[in-house]
């Protein structure tokens, strides 16, 4: 193992080998830069470091200004309790440097220990007023500590305290071996970007001491979540990553994240901060309410401040999933009130301390500011800059009596800010309008592409203001493309971005939204899509409307990439609303077509599959489609229109679009995609009964496509026609009349998915296909055993990945298994159930076959009249839809129904609504007889010989009980001679007793 050093001084111990710093038994943790700075000033005590040597040594070979060093160096003196003005250990060099000046205690070798987590430790500050808050707030820290997971709102208006009091508690309780991790929702940007406040807490919690533990750990338990936070991965791990992960769901990306909270909080409590939910976007607020209703323990504690009136007046989701959460004693709210005046006259003494104001001075004071504590900072701070307030031998007094002294003072908050902009020298007033314009938060580098003018002279500005505390606080650094780091800012309160931003003229705010625009997309070029939602609010503001647009599909694919569909909604008619601004052309068209194509595909994640919205949709994009011509990105689109209408069952426009898609693969020289658009007309036929088409279509993809080349395009379409081919063209062979080529296929099918998996190229979906249509065909060959194992290994895997059509496919099979196997009541009870589930998703592909399913349980239960109705449902919904090819097969089994052991043959004869009969037996066996007949016929003309020998033995069977067993017999062995394979299924082994007119 590497070797580490303990050097002890004061009384702090640094541990170089873990990164990690001690105070006694405290832990305190370092980012690893501050790490790298102490470690290099403790390498060299008492003797003076020039900034540029502390530079290249802590940041080699990536060019980084003053500030990002001033920042490490302010956060040391912070974590230490160090004075800059009187230092104990860091001494100032004006201009020149840094000099470690405190008595090294000892200094010892030591082993690299295990990597642990550390709490972050917090700015010390002033907390006045907020005891019993602080007290419930400890509660809940208890009850997370010993696994009772905990969530907390701390409500209040603008400037009432909420991050101060957040702060406050860290502070006080960073000392336990708790991990803080913080995110932020962003007002101008932040409803657009899914997760932004908890994908950043955990990417800052990753880059801590230890964090690549964590990294491995959300790699195991959420591979979704390390997805979007690409700066944690390596290169070459990305494209594995994202192959991995295709074909999830938004279930999966709520279940991953939970349980590596689970596995986290494990080995350390963690307390989880995101402030501002009133700007949230409604995938974090799914998230809050998710990891509220989970039932198994986690030390976790999550905090939650937002806006009340903000709420309300918005029509704000946080409100009613904060009900329902409260409803069930999930979470606890904790509304901040305004301040006593007792409480303003603590403020007083503990930030002026020694002063002589008259007691009628907090009165007035609570009186203008009605106990707003950020209202009551600023009037302090504008009345120590107006020269009211002064300190004389450390002593604060009044200038003049108390009511002269706040007769000037503004009336709002807003009016205090503006005069404490007003106080400022001209070029800080320009750099903080400008800043303003970049954001809450924002970099040296955007703040000086606004402005014209390099970082360096941003930097020093921006730290005089730190300094003195006003406006803008530290906040780190970026880490931006190619090793550049940049030093960050925050302003103290967005009250006080706000005011500067309205300050601005709205000529200026578009150029300057423009000049940040411009420096995003230069600064993070090809990975521009990281930070597309706040590209796209840039180029918005600034008046580029394409551009805009352009982004903002970019970042509702982003959001589409972790199923936050809502907001991909949201973001794709925000797109259009601005596209239908310009005039009208070719490329209008396109941007739209793409637009439209998206919008369809999380309108069906949000509405389901017939949904009359997702329709105009894609019947817009399929106009738009004639429009623009042939192009490899129309692909995409039509496969979208496709599945739209495949899976909703409507399969004349399916066929339609896969005619289109074959016709536009003619000139690509892409095996995949051809492939693909082959398997998209082979599914379509098969479904419409025309099994010798589809086969035709398969035997094209088994000629002139080889998965082991596979294409990137299969990725994007989720399927592997190698498998998805094999598993329709098995469906069809059976239907055909080759019962164990299908499974030949199927087994084919099995294979490569496992085997493209275990190569990383596939993905979980894809064994699910093939899982899926082995348990289909096996039914098929009536085969209950082979159908339960293949759907329980299914539904484990599809619970596993949160694939909720597989589930309610797998489910449905699983049923009838169950039943034939003699659990009627929970087969039938699985097969409803699954059902009910796939047609509340939309998706009624193949209808008519699992209701026939159903049908078959409720006969097996002696409930032949319910099985009768579910029949009639099934066959008009083929009736309605064209899925035709289990039509035989219902025909077949109505006419069986009639016949059926314990049927009240006066119900059948009153089905049949026969009059003048001359007996209801007669009428039964004559109508079920021309069902049988009719379902042969049908089969004959479709070619599906399966169908055809199973309809002939019931028509054999009938007519051998009453009248004509020789014709009974020919019928059978006509259709016998035609297999040349399948002798030991089911169907062929009872056709054989009908040969020889049993």
């Amino acid at each position: 193992m590497t070797g580490g050093r303990q050097i002890t001084f004061g009384p702090f111990t640094l541990d170089t080998a873990n990164e990690r710093l001690t105070k006694g038994t405290e832990e305190i943790a370092l980012r690893p830069k501050v790490f790298a700075v102490l470690n290099y000033l403790l390498d060299h005590p008492r003797r003076l470091l020039a900034k540029a040597e502390i530079l290249d040594a802590v940041w080699p070979e990536v060019s980084v200004g003053d500030a990002v060093l001033k920042s490490c160096i302010k956060e040391l003196r912070d974590l230490l309790q160090d004075d800059s003005r009187a230092p104990r250990f860091i001494e100032t060099v004006h201009r020149r440097g840094y000099r470690f000046i405190g008595e090294i205690i000892s200094d010892q070798q030591t082993a690299h220990p295990a990597v642990s987590f550390e709490p972050r430790d917090l700015q010390p500050g002033v907390i006045v007023g907020r005891e019993s808050e602080l007290a419930i707030m400890k509660h809940w820290l208890d009850r997370a500590l010993v696994g009772e997971r905990q969530i907390g709102l701390i409500s209040g208006e603008p400037g009432i305290g909420k991050t101060t009091l957040v702060e406050a508690f860290l502070r006080r309780n960073a000392d336990q071996g708790t991990l803080i991790a913080r995110g932020q929702c962003l007002e101008q940007y932040g409803d657009r970007e899914a997760y932004l406040p908890v994908l950043e807490a955990l990417s800052l919690l990753c880059r801590q001491p230890g964090g690549q533990s964590l990294i491995e750990l959300i790699r195991w338990h959420a591979p979704m979540w390390l997805a979007q936070m690409p700066s944690l991965v390596e290169p070459k791990d990305r494209e594995v990553l994202q192959k991995e992960i295709v074909g999830a769901t938004p279930e999966r990306m709520l279940r991953e994240v939970a349980e590596a909270m689970e596995q986290l909080t494990a080995r350390n409590p963690l307390v989880l901060v995101l402030e501002d939910l009133h700007w949230s976007d409604y995938s974090t607020l799914d998230l809050i309410s998710y990891l509220g209703r989970r039932s198994a323990p986690a030390r976790l504690l999550l905090i939650g401040t937002y806006r009340p009136v903000d709420v309300i007046l918005r029509g704000h989701p946080l409100r009613s999933v904060k009900q329902e959460l409260q409803a069930k004693r999930l979470c606890d709210e904790l509304p901040l009130g305004y301040m006593t005046q007792v409480e303003v006259e603590q403020y007083l003494t503990a930030r002026l301390p020694n002063n002589q104001f008259p007691p009628e001075f907090a009165r007035l004071v609570h009186q203008r500011t009605e106990g707003n504590p950020l209202f009551m900072v600023n009037v302090v701070d504008y009345l120590k800059a107006e020269g009211r307030i002064v300190e004389h031998s450390g002593v604060w007094q009044l200038m003049a009596g108390s009511t002269e002294l706040l007769g000037g003072v503004p009336e709002t908050i807003r009016q205090v800010i503006d005069r404490q902009i007003d106080h400022l020298a001209e070029n800080e007033r320009r750099l903080l309008e400008a800043a303003s314009v970049a954001g809450v938060e924002f970099t040296t580098l955007s703040a000086a592409a606004v402005m014209e003018t390099n970082a360096g002279t941003i930097e020093d500005q921006c730290e005089r203001l730190v300094e003195r505390n006003q406006f803008l606080k530290c906040s780190g650094v970026t880490e931006l493309p190619e090793s550049r780091v940049a030093a960050r800012y925050r302003f103290i309160h967005s009250l006080y971005q706000n005011v500067l931003y309205e300050r601005v003229s709205a000529a200026r705010r578009v150029q300057f939204h423009q000049r940040v625009a411009r420096f995003l997309e230069s600064a993070y070029g090809k990975t521009a899509g990281e930070v597309a939602a706040e590209l796209a609010m840039h180029f918005e503001q600034g008046r580029d409307v394409l551009s805009a647009v352009k982004y903002l599909h970019q970042a509702g694919d982003k959001a589409a990439q972790r199923f936050a569909n809502r907001e991909a909604a949201s973001i794709c008619r925000h797109a259009l609303d601005l596209l239908y601004s310009l005039p009208e052309s070719i490329d209008r068209d396109r941007s739209e077509l793409m637009l439209q194509t998206m919008l369809g595909v999380s309108l069906i994640a949000i509405h389901g599959f017939t949904a009359p919205q997702v329709g105009q949709a894609y019947n817009r994009a399929l106009e738009l489609c004639d429009r623009v011509g042939r192009s490899l990105d129309q692909f995409r689109v039509l496969w979208g229109i496709w599945v739209f209408h495949v899976v909703g069952e409507r399969l004349n426009e399916a066929l339609q679009v896969s005619e289109r898609l074959l016709e536009l693969v003619k000139d690509q020289q892409d095996p995949a995609l051809a492939a693909l658009a082959h398997w998209t007309k082979e599914a379509t036929l098969v479904n419409l009964g025309d099994f010798a088409g589809a086969r035709e279509h398969f035997e094209r993809i088994l000629e002139s496509y080889d998965y082991r080349l596979q294409s990137d395009q299969v990725v994007i379409y989720w399927h592997e026609p190698a498998v998805a081919s094999r598993c329709f063209g098995a469906w069809a062979l059976w239907c055909l009349g080759y019962p164990d080529t299908a499974i030949q296929r199927l087994d084919e099918a099995i294979l490569i998915a496992r085997e493209m998996s275990a190569r990383e190229v596939g993905h979980p979906q894809t064994i699910a296909v093939a899982l899926f249509f082995t348990a289909f065909v096996r039914q098929l060959r009536l085969e209950p055993r082979e159908v339960q194992k293949a759907t329980e290994e299914l539904l484990a895997l599809s619970r596993q990945h949160g694939f909720a059509q597989w589930i309610a496919f797998g489910s449905i099979f699983h049923g009838w298994a169950a039943s034939k196997l003699g659990l009627q009541d929970e087969g039938i009870a699985q097969l409803r159930e699954g059902l009910q589930m796939a047609h509340s998703m939309g998706s009624d592909i193949s209808r008519p076959h699992f209701l026939a399913l159903l049908a078959d349980a409720l006969i097996d239960a002696g409930e032949p009249t319910e099985a009768g109705l579910v029949l009639d449902e099934a066959l008009a919904v083929a009736a309605a839809t064209g899925d035709r090819y289990f039509e035989s097969e219902l025909i077949r089994m109505k006419g069986e129904l009639l016949l059926a052991p314990g049927r009240d043959q006066a119900v059948a004869r009153a089905d049949l609504a026969v009059t003048g009969a001359p007996a209801v037996d007669d009428a039964v066996a004559a109508e079920s007889e021309r069902l049988f007949r009719l379902a042969i016929d049908i089969a004959r003309r479709q070619g599906a010989l399966s169908f055809q020998l199973r309809a002939s033995v019931s028509l054999s069977r009938l007519l051998t009980n009453r009248r004509n067993p020789s014709e009974a017999s020919q019928i059978v062995a006509e259709v016998c001679s035609a297999f040349t394979e399948g002798f030991d299924t089911v169907d062929l082994r009872i056709a054989h007793q009908y040969q020889g007119g049993k």
